[in-house]
């Protein structure tokens, strides 16, 4: 059996929820931006390509310690927002980068039903379009969150001749592993809370929509956006998950791993600290306790800690 190499960080974030929705193509076109410069130490260019709004951070100053002319591009989760800027914590970490001389680009996918396929076309057009009109000089580095961090292994595993890590942010690695948790926390803890019972619902009522049936009728539909069954990667991957997520279980993490073709390529950021009860009232959010471990404070901010491990590691493997 293969080691999973483990680290445990704990830190602070703003949060965000997730919800699955089904895909549908959008067409390609030039892009159109807007600029701005918010006198922070970076110039923002904000558009529409193929359907999806994006935006791209251009620092001032394009040099960081780590490595100069860097470009980190976010892959957004299932949530949804037409202008990607509305995205929290992706869009303050962005300028958080900007304002360390790290460029950044993010897309929206496209249209609210775009998910997975979506997001690996529109995600890979913007890199190619920064690299091509903003002269990027350095290295690319791909972070998602849940939704986006399949996105982003998916992309890692496709184009390790453009990206140079990835930063899985509890991501989604297994539709059929998503599907079958489903089933089972249905049969034994419906109605136990409000929230997960939506989102297991969900699940339950979109997968076998979407692909055509239960993922033992389609395997290969399942398989087909699965990044445990695209794990020949050959770029290092660094995997933030909490033991007690709810919505993705942790165990995905080790199948993934356990897959690769290269496991040395991948380090497992375990957070095992808990957001100490009684939880926090969040107006418009969900019970904290349904979608803890996910997108609680302490994954995000080991993520945003580990994106620095992730080019330090890359820069090793050069030397």
């Amino acid at each position: 059996m293969k080691t999973v190499k483990r680290k445990v960080l704990v830190i602070l974030v703003a949060l965000m929820v997730i919800a699955i929705m089904p895909s549908s193509l959008v067409s390609t076109a030039q892009a159109k931006i807007t600029e701005t410069n918010p006198g922070l130490g970076y110039t923002e260019y904000y558009g529409t390509m193929g359907g999806a709004n994006f935006y791209v951070l251009i620092p001032d100053d394009w040099t960081n310690p780590l490595g100069d002319g860097m470009l980190v591009v976010i892959c957004r989760s299932a949530g949804y927002f037409e202008d990607p800027r509305d995205n929290i914590p992706d869009y303050p970490f962005a300028v958080g980068l900007a304002m360390q001389g790290i460029a950044v680009a993010a897309s929206n996918y496209g249209p609210e039903d775009s998910l997975i396929q979506e997001g690996v076309i529109r995600t890979h057009q913007l890199t190619m379009y920064v690299i091509d009109n903003y002269d990027v000089t350095g290295k690319i580095f791909l972070f998602g969150t849940s939704l986006g961090g399949n996105v982003a292994l998916l992309l890692g595993e496709r184009h390790p001749d453009v990206y140079s890590g990835v930063l899985d942010n509890s991501g989604i690695k297994d539709w059929a592993a998503m599907y079958y948790d489903a089933v089972d926390y249905m049969a034994v803890h419906a109605g136990e809370d409000l929230f997960l019972d939506f989102w297991y619902g969900v699940v339950i009522a979109s997968l076998p929509s979407r692909y055509g049936g239960t993922p033992d009728q389609k395997p290969n539909k399942y398989a087909k956006y699965s990044p445990t069954h695209h794990a020949d990667m050959s770029i290092p991957v660094i995997s933030v998950v909490h033991v007690d997520d709810a919505l993705v279980n942790a165990t995905q993490t080790d199948l993934y791993h356990a897959a690769l073709s290269d496991p040395s390529l991948h380090v497992i950021v375990e957070v095992t600290i808990s957001f100490p009860p009684p939880y926090p009232e969040l107006p418009g959010f969900p019970p904290f306790s349904s979608w803890y471990g996910h997108f609680d404070p302490y994954t995000f901010m080991a993520a945003a800690t580990n994106l620095i491990n992730l080019i330090v590691w890359s820069n090793t493997l050069d030397s």
